[in-house]
Parts: structure tokens; sequence; C-alpha cells
């Protein structure tokens, strides 16, 4: 029997991220004939494992690091140890943390797992053993995220929400990165549609990090642009702090999800990929993880991708593409129920347990170390917090291509 050892943060930078790591640690308790132990970070410092453990999982690895887990790694590997990173989508920004981690990790096993193709090439980019990197989408709970009728009736009563009205939903972070402001405008420019609605489900979360392309923004002054553009909008509502329970309810009572996230760690997709599994069909950008989005490499109907124009040293939404894109989604059905029966079967805790499974079957790579244009990025990051625009497209390229 294989005896695992799940080591996550008990500090949460976002509640996706609290999600995620909860459900990987569910699919590997769903398989068989392993043994898992999960601890938080620093109880994992501060306990002797004295026993082997064949594999030595760390999810989001930025808010384990810190000083003592180079020693903590080199205490407890073994010669047949593995050692496996979830990686999120920090990776680059967290650089000095990894790097800091190199020394450490020579010579050893090690996977490095991704949730998207687009973070998978980005990430064997900055290997000097690309192998080591595989990619594995994060799961999701299906019995929170699924289609009701009750679900539907019960989210449009609470709401006033008349039987013709046709609502946009978006959720997660209200920050410049993810272009809320956009969907505004595009629905103030649609305003002739007196029953079109749109919610907006997200906390204001506006830090502040080094990028090649977003529009600079004083922290704070996102939330107050929004403020100005939807007052006196009876048509446009901000619900912060919504639980699963809630948003379960908004993805079933809404018509169409809408995120124009142009965030340089845009590495999945949840929030998306959660409306699909709950029928209702989505807008996005054609960026970074959101182009695994599609079942079997292959558009749907329930799938529209805004084209995202990279221009010297910023990205471009194509406003006018997103004008005609909603215009045609407002005469669209819901996702097929086969359609959306084959998303919650690939995202399932049991479908993705058995591609870890897979891997646990398998020996990691010998890590050699990290690239010298990841550890020269990784420098500059801690000398000025303004890399060379050049060295942010060498990673993220993946993104747009």
């Amino acid at each position: 029997m294989k005896k695992i050892l799940i080591i996550n943060s008990d500090f949460i930078e976002q509640d996706s991220v609290s999600t995620i790591s909860k459900n990987i640690i569910s699919s590997y308790q769903k398989i068989k004939n392993i043994e898992v132990t999960a601890v938080v970070g620093e109880t994992a410092f501060n306990s002797q494992f004295r026993i082997h453990y064949d594999f030595i999982i760390f999810v989001h690895p930025t808010l384990v690091i810190n000083e003592r887990l180079p020693q903590f790694i080199t205490d407890i590997y073994k010669s047949n140890s593995n050692l496996i990173f979830y990686i999120f989508g920090d990776y680059v920004r967290k650089s000095p943390n990894y790097l800091q981690l190199e020394k450490s990790l020579i010579g050893k096993r090690v996977f490095f797992y991704a949730a998207s193709e687009s973070y998978q090439k980005l990430i064997k980019k900055t290997l000097i053993n690309p192998e080591a990197c595989l990619k594995l989408p994060f799961p999701l709970d299906m019995r929170t995220f699924s289609y009701q009728v009750k679900k539907r009736r019960k989210f449009r009563e609470k709401y006033n929400l008349k039987k013709n009205d046709f609502v946009i939903l978006y959720t997660g972070r209200i920050s410049p990165q993810k272009n809320i402001h956009l969907i505004i405008k595009a629905l103030n420019r649609l305003n002739k549609n007196k029953n079109l609605k749109l919610f907006i489900f997200g906390n204001s979360d506006e830090f502040e990090t080094s990028t090649f392309f977003e529009n600079k923004i004083v922290p704070g002054k996102y939330f107050q642009l929004l403020k100005s553009l939807i007052k006196n909008k009876d048509n446009i509502r901000v619900i912060p702090r919504a639980d699963h329970k809630e948003l379960a309810g908004a993805y079933c009572g809404c018509d169409l999800f809408i995120s124009l996230s142009l965030y340089h760690d845009e590495d999945f997709g949840y929030s998306p990929l959660e409306s699909l599994c709950s029928g209702t069909p989505v807008i996005v950008t054609q960026w970074g993880g959101f182009r695994d989005l599609p079942l079997e490499s292959t558009l749907s109907n329930s799938i529209n991708y805004v084209r995202v124009n990279f221009k010297e040293n910023f990205l471009e939404i194509n406003e006018t593409q997103l004008i005609k894109t909603i215009t045609h989604s407002l005469n669209r059905n819901r996702v097929a129920d086969d359609e959306v029966k084959k998303y919650r079967r690939k995202y399932a805790f049991s479908t993705v347990a058995k591609a870890y499974e897979l891997h646990l079957s398998k020996n990691a790579p010998l890590f050699h170390g990290f690239h010298e244009n990841f550890s020269n990025l990784a420098l500059a990051l801690l000398s000025s917090n303004i890399p060379a625009i050049s060295q942010y497209q060498y990673f993220y390229k993946s993104f747009w291509e």
C-alpha cells in the first residue's frame, strides 16, 4: 500500500484556492489501496514524520514555502520517494520562492502538475527537464454545482426576476485584471433590451503585481470606477461574499456567464467550468486556462470566445466582437444535457482520482534545476519588481498563441 503525505496551507489567499485545495485532497481520498495523510504546512514542519512516504504532495506550494521547507524536504525525502508540486496560477510572480527550493530539489524525483495546457507549456519553459511537468485538471465538487429547476426558480424569485429577463453573470475577484468594466459598458450599449440584467458576485481584490500588459490602476480606484459605471443602473447588481450555495443558485438562475479576464495567472478557469457544469453557457477571453474549456478539443455552442489582440506592451479585448457575441447569445438555449454530463464526468472527483492513481504508479524524473531564464526572472522580481517585457512574453506566449 502506497503512503502519501499531502501538505496544504492553512493560509487562504482566495476562496477559490481553498476550494481547489480541498477538492484535490478529496480526489486522492477516493483512491483505493493508498494511505493518505493530509496536514497543513506548519503542522508538517513541527512534526517528526519518521515513516517512509512514496509521494509527498505540496498543494499550492507558494503558500507553504518558507525558510524551513528546504530542510524539511531534505529530512523527509528517501531515495525512492517522489515529490509533487501542484502549481497554481502564481508560479511566475512567485518565482523567487521556487528558486530558493532549487538546491534542495536537485537530484530528487520531482513532478510539477499544471491544471491547463497553457500553464503546462509555461512551466516546461522554466525547467531544465521539462518532462517533469504534467497536465492534470483541478477537480470540481459535482454535489454543489449542478442544474436544478428548483435552484433556478428560487434564485429568480429572490431577486424578483421576470420570466423574460435575460440575466448575465460574472463571479470572481473584482479587479482590473478581470475587465468587469467592459461587461458593464457592453451592457450599457445593449440597453435597448430592457430585460437585460447583470449580476456581479465577487469581492474587491486589487492587489498590485508586476505584469506586462495590464492598465495600471491605483489599488482601490477600480471599484470606484465600477461604482460610477453602475450608478443609477437598476439592472446591475453587485453581491459580495456569496457562499457556494448561493453561487450554485446563481449559475442555475442566470442565462449566460461572462469572464473577460486577462489576468496573467489565469491558469484554469474554475468559474466558467462551474457555470458549464450547471448548464449555463459562457463567454470568455481566448486566454490562458480558458482555452482548455472545450470538450474533446472542439468548440461547442456552449462556449464563445472573445478575441484578444496583442499589442506592443498590452493586451486588448475586441469590444465590437464582444457586443456581437452577447447579442448572439441572447437567443441561445442552455447547455445541452448530454454536454453537461460530459463536463461533470470529466471533472468529477472520481474521474480525476483515476488520473491521479495512474500517475502514482510512475516515478518522477530526477530534477536537474530551473532554466536560466526562470532564474533571471526571479532575480529581476527580487531586485526591482519590474522584469523586462521580453522576459514575461517569453514565458506567457502559450497564453495567447
